[in-house]
């Protein structure tokens, strides 16, 4: 309890002095740890081989985190909270709704061009948008409803940021996942199955699995 309140109290102190400047910072760290777990998950031990880590492709995720969705995510949940004020449960559930349906299928494409375009392959965006959109959507629909739902009633609107970044943990490693799988000859993709972790053929501990249910008690 004590090392969490120490991080509450140091998140809350750069925000209140930098905001902009601490939402980015931490969803480079947030990124990178993602795409890190998911690597691990798609390849196992064959990424201590010389070569088996890719890191351009941490490195484009965390930019995407960092320099697109941090600035967005700056703007959107403070306007989000201005269009539907209080924390009644009416009203927090009007949020949850509102972010669900309007602003997760936009940040997805948003997440998808920006990958698409910094992979050096801007003509894959469409594709990209078409086959992975629905699948990444609806498994961010039996996660990030019960967070922000426990997030906008419960915590106090200063340290909310800090909750939805550590929640975030678990969701870059789905982000990693549906932004980097190969597209098939016109756009054929291989979406993400199964409810809410994705199969793998090889045995291993399952970091997804583990740090799905440590983000989501992060919340409580």
């Amino acid at each position: 309890m004590q090392a969490l309140r120490a991080v509450s109290a140091a998140y809350g102190y750069a925000h209140s002095r930098r905001p902009l400047m601490t939402s980015m910072s931490l969803g480079f760290v947030i990124a990178g740890v993602g795409d890190a777990v998911c690597q691990w998950q798609e390849r196992g031990e064959e990424i201590f081989a010389s070569g088996g880590f890719d890191f351009r492709r941490l490195a484009e995720l965390c930019f995407v985190r960092a320099f697109v969705m941090g600035p967005m995510n700056h703007l959107y949940f403070p306007q989000l909270a201005r269009l539907i004020p209080g924390n009644s449960w009416p009203r927090t559930i009007a949020r949850v709704v509102v972010d669900s349906s309007f602003a997760a299928p936009i940040s997805l494409c948003i997440v998808f061009a920006a990958t698409s375009t910094l992979k050096g392959k801007p003509e894959d965006i469409i594709f990209r948008v078409q086959d992975r959109l629905v699948p990444t959507w609806m498994l961010g629909v039996q996660y990030w409803p019960f967070v922000h739902l426990l997030n906008f009633k419960f915590i106090p609107p200063p340290h909310q940021g800090l909750v939805a970044h550590f929640a975030s943990v678990w969701w870059m490693v789905q982000i990693s996942n549906a932004s980097n799988r190969a597209l098939g000859k016109k756009g054929e993709a291989h979406p993400n199955k199964g409810w809410l972790f994705y199969k793998k053929k090889k045995k291993h501990f399952d970091y997804n699995s583990l740090l799905f249910y440590c983000c989501l008690m992060n919340t409580l």
